[in-house]
């Protein structure tokens, strides 16, 4: 029994209990930024969305560029050429894929958050302002080092779309990782050595985080290793590896896998060398028996072929022997008993090769995992998460010193547990309401932060209660329902349509795209008048989103006093700061008099 039937189903279709683990994710992000001893290790759903992130994009890239070398010709210069620019234009769709995914919601949480921010917490105004660019620009995570803010550790008022960051970080991963998987494929024959090499990546990352830490965070996840690429890439590295995993070896078990490496690092050496001649000399035999007998076919016409075959069926009606045919058939006996003499050679190698001390571990482990087994092991990942958010923080020493790429891996394991067929764990994270959430996890994740800062102000000091704590959950719900249909939405299958003729003269505003019988009746003038259909969900949707852009532009880069406006603001909502002003500026002039 594999461990899943094919693992192209499980990227085809939306998996229901991989939305159940972004809701996790998500939800745990809200919750820290909402009240962080609530759920002190909520910043962890940034490794979730990491480790998804990785799977979902290598699976992508490992499919294209499975498309490409299929698609691959006898190498020319000029078809070299044609190749490679091939591969440039698909590079540049898959990254335009995802700004077009990304893009439109950054830029619309900014250019909406901006008016909030006047209305209801001037004081966050400039803030948004002086990181527009950067998160517009998917360089927030970069600005956020070089500025050395803290994640953990708030001093003044937070920018309402610091969060964007994670999106800087993304991006910025979405345009190395092709590359650097091209490379690999392109080097690295072996799909077992290219897991390796990943492998390697992944712990090269994880130690930077960690020498990083160790020698300049001081016991605290500095600015520099929580936002960086080099730092964080391991654990979407960890979701890569996955990737490679379902994509190439799905139809093994992973501990058939873990046997064979051992059995690589620790069997007989020679009798591995000698299986490994053996398979390149059949490789090698069957390609010259496949390029002669295609020569031969070519060499002779095909007229002269076909006079051939008339000239031996005769031979074969008149009761001659055919001696070609007994040659065919002596060649293809010799093939078979060479073929059956070699693999038991093989077998016998491969015998002699596990007979040492690891033969008992290597038969174990090549049993594959029942139902129970699998669902036990996601039951252990998921109660370790939930763990993890509940009780760990970012102070903890092993979160600190490599428990980020840990908390991956456990990710990754609850993951694997979720592609599986019949899992205990998929069920439980299938149900309706995590689904919903985890739909629209990137949305709930893009607004959250602005309205948790506007209903939550640097200056409240009475603390929130729980009926508040809900309701401003319920609000960002609210929030994030509008913005997933506004900016992610696909075009809904029934919409208004408006049949514009060429006079500019609207015939119907009222036909139904899904059942046209239930529209109203045209007259025989209207139907033989040329006119086109707009969707208005899809144009809306298209104006909104070029409105936000032109918003976005002008808080980047209008010459505006953005200090003057929202201290205006501030005065309107707070009269009584206009008198502390009028009295500092008094107390100002008689010290400059004195």
């Amino acid at each position: 029994m594999t461990e899943i039937n094919n693992a192209a189903n499980t990227t085809s279709k939306r998996n229901a209990a991989i939305d159940g683990m972004r809701a996790i994710a998500v939800i745990a992000i809200v919750a820290f930024h909402l009240r962080p001893i609530v759920l002190p290790g909520g910043f962890l759903g940034v490794t979730m969305f990491l480790v998804m992130a990785g799977y979902f994009s290598t699976v992508s890239l490992l499919k294209m560029f499975e498309t490409s070398n299929a698609q691959k010709s006898p190498a020319t210069n000029e078809q070299t050429k044609t190749q490679t620019k091939s591969k440039i234009i698909a590079y540049l769709k898959y990254l335009l894929k995802r700004v077009k995914r990304i893009w439109p919601s950054t830029i619309g949480i900014i250019a909406l958050s901006a008016p909030l921010m006047w209305l209801f917490s001037p004081s966050l105004l400039t803030k948004l302002q002086s990181d527009a660019l950067t998160g517009a620009s998917f360089t927030s995570n970069m600005a956020y080092i070089l500025r050395k803010v803290s994640y953990f550790e708030q001093s003044g008022l937070p920018s309402p779309i610091k969060h964007l960051w994670y999106l800087g970080l993304i991006m910025q991963i979405f345009v190395f990782w092709p590359i650097i998987l091209w490379v690999i494929l392109k080097i690295v024959h072996s799909k077992f050595v290219r897991m390796c090499v990943t492998a390697i990546l992944m712990l090269a990352c994880s130690l930077a985080n960690l020498a990083i830490t160790l020698f300049y965070g001081d016991g605290q996840t500095i600015a520099r290793v929580y936002y960086s690429i080099d730092t964080r890439a391991g654990e979407f590295l960890i979701g890569a590896l996955l990737a490679m995993y379902f994509t190439w070896f799905s139809g093994r078990s992973i501990l058939k896998i873990i046997a064979d490496a051992c059995r690589y690092i620790f069997g007989n050496k020679r009798e591995k060398t000698q299986i490994e001649k053996i398979e390149d000399s059949s490789e090698i035999e069957a390609q010259n028996a496949q390029d002669k007998s295609q020569s031969s076919e070519v060499s002779i016409p095909a007229d002269l072929r076909a006079g051939l075959q008339i000239n031996m069926m005769e031979s074969d009606k008149d009761g001659e022997p055919d001696e070609s045919n007994n040659e065919i058939a002596g060649e293809k006996w010799q093939q078979t008993n060479e073929s059956e003499n070699t693999d038991k050679v093989k077998t016998d190698l491969k015998n002699k090769s596990e007979s040492g001390k690891f033969a008992k571990i290597a038969k174990t482990l090549q049993k594959p995992l029942s139902t129970l087994q699998k669902s036990i092991i996601g039951l252990v990942a998921l109660i370790f998460i939930l763990w993890c958010l509940v009780k760990e923080d970012g102070s903890k020493t092993w979160i600190v010193y490599g428990g980020y790429t840990i908390f991956a891996i456990v990710c990754a394991i609850l993951m694997w547990s979720c592609l599986q067929k019949n899992s205990i764990c998929t069920k439980i994270l299938e149900i309706a309401p995590l689904k919903y959430i985890g739909v629209r996890s990137f949305a709930i994740y893009i607004v959250h932060f602005p309205i948790l800062e506007i209903l939550n102000p640097a200056t409240r000091t009475t603390q929130i209660t729980l009926w508040e704590q809900a309701g401003q959950c319920v609000i960002v719900i609210i929030a994030a329902e509008v913005f997933y249909r506004i900016f992610e939405m696909p075009i809904a299958n029934k919409h208004i349509t408006l049949s514009i003729s060429q006079k500019g003269d609207i015939i119907s505003d009222n036909i139904d795209a899904k059942n046209p019988d239930l529209s109203p009746d045209l007259s025989s003038d209207t139907l033989n008048v040329k006119s086109k259909n707009i969707r208005l969900p899809f144009v809306l949707r298209r104006t909104v989103i070029v409105i936000c852009a032109i918003v976005g532009l002008a808080i980047i880069a209008a010459p505006v006093n953005w200090n003057s406006i929202a201290q205006a603001r501030a005065i309107q909502l707070r009269p009584e700061l206009n008198a502390q002003d009028a009295n500092t500026q008094n107390q100002t002039a008689q010290n400059q008099t004195a």
